[in-house]
């Protein structure tokens, strides 16, 4: 089963009127990200957030045909290496903080799926919502062992990216992840 991770980093253009915009999105394992994720940062209120984007590649098709947005990659991959602790009931909510979608890894001894419901609000001129309609995307199945391999690795890869680029993020929550990818691997081994 073909399925792949990709984190994507927000890079952002200040002008001269200090105004700011949105130039593109870089993979962490692109040259020049770090200095798009140097940008990103300069434009946070803390350093618990850099803006980005995940993609979940099934088969080589996006799920939903799209990327999934995020203010905090760090939460992002802090809740994505540690779904089986918050599984209920079959379930693990994966947090995409500040984006009205709701993202859920499914699970069964066997294997797991990927669950997206995303919301779209119509609004009158003052912003008060009249409707909403909600869309929902379920993936095929993938096999437990390569789901669970390809979210370390992308965890990996991201908390490797945030260091060796020396960004100026959350060390706490940096090293959270960091040692959840190790207990990821232990128990990839047969370990814990």
């Amino acid at each position: 089963m073909d399925f792949q991770i990709g984190i994507f980093v927000y890079d952002y253009e200040f002008h001269r009127d200090d105004t700011v915009s949105q130039l593109s999105l870089i993979s962490i394992l692109e040259s020049g990200c770090k200095e798009a994720a140097l940008r990103n940062l300069k434009t946070q209120v803390d350093d618990s957030f850099l803006d980005g984007e995940i993609s979940f590649w099934i088969r080589g098709e996006r799920l939903g045909g799209m990327s999934y947005a995020t203010t905090s990659l760090l939460t992002t991959c802090e809740t994505l290496i540690r779904f089986k602790d918050y599984e209920k009931d079959g379930g693990a909510n994966i947090i995409f903080l500040d984006y009205s979608t709701d993202f859920f890894i499914l699970l069964n001894e066997q294997d797991c799926q990927l669950k997206v419901l995303d919301y779209q609000y119509e609004t009158d001129e003052e912003g008060f919502v009249l409707s909403v309609e909600q869309t929902e995307i379920v993936s095929e199945r993938i096999p437990k062992g390569v789901f669970e391999a390809e979210i370390m690795k992308a965890c990996t890869d991201f908390v490797s990216f945030c260091e060796k680029a020396q960004l100026p993020v959350n060390k706490d929550e940096l090293a959270d992840i960091k040692r959840y990818c190790l207990r990821a691997v232990n128990e990839m081994r047969g370990g814990m």
